[in-house]
């Protein structure tokens, strides 16, 4: 499973270069990539300090880094790095396990969103700013919805993501 999500057209080389992806992953890149190649005693080793879902979003990481200016055919920005950075970190700080996989959805602005449809929620975390997200949560179930923007204190957007967390679908 890891091996094909790390599928893409870009080198470690050059995840290095765009500075986009943490040390931490590229330290393992390579053990990563040919992790089925390994001898039996280096696959004894414990496991990487690397969470799974940044291994499978790299992959789509890499496809929006490679959408160029007016990718959407109305003058849309390439995704910004930084925007990219910061959106990762929010990550980061929010996933959890049990945590689906969000879809990232390249803005027009040169943006990220950061989307979840799933187990009777609806979140979307949208990062135009490196040091602001807009976030917009609807609970089906519990009718529980709202809007707000928010810097550096994402203790209301973490309580979103364990609940999502938490649910069943």
């Amino acid at each position: 499973m890891m091996q094909a999500t790390l599928a893409t057209t870009r080198s470690r080389e050059d995840w290095q270069a765009d500075g986009i992806i943490s040390w931490d992953i590229l330290a393992n890149w390579d053990f990563l990539a040919n992790r089925q190649q390994l001898s039996r005693e280096v696959r004894s080793v414990p496991p990487l300090a690397i969470e799974r879902w940044q291994v499978e979003l790299l992959g789509r990481i890499g496809r929006l880094l490679e959408l160029p200016s007016n990718w959407d055919s109305y003058g849309a920005r390439p995704v910004s790095r930084d925007f990219l950075r910061y959106a990762l970190e929010v990550l980061r700080v929010i996933m959890r396990p049990g945590t689906p996989l969000p879809a990232l959805i390249p803005t027009s602005l040169g943006g990220i969103q950061i989307e979840w449809h799933t187990r009777g929620i609806d979140l979307e975390i949208r990062v135009q700013s490196t040091s602001q997200i807009h976030v917009s949560y609807e609970d089906q179930r519990n009718g529980l919805e709202g809007e707000s923007d928010l810097t550096s204190d994402l203790a209301r957007l973490d309580e979103f993501v364990s609940e999502l967390s938490r649910r069943k679908g």
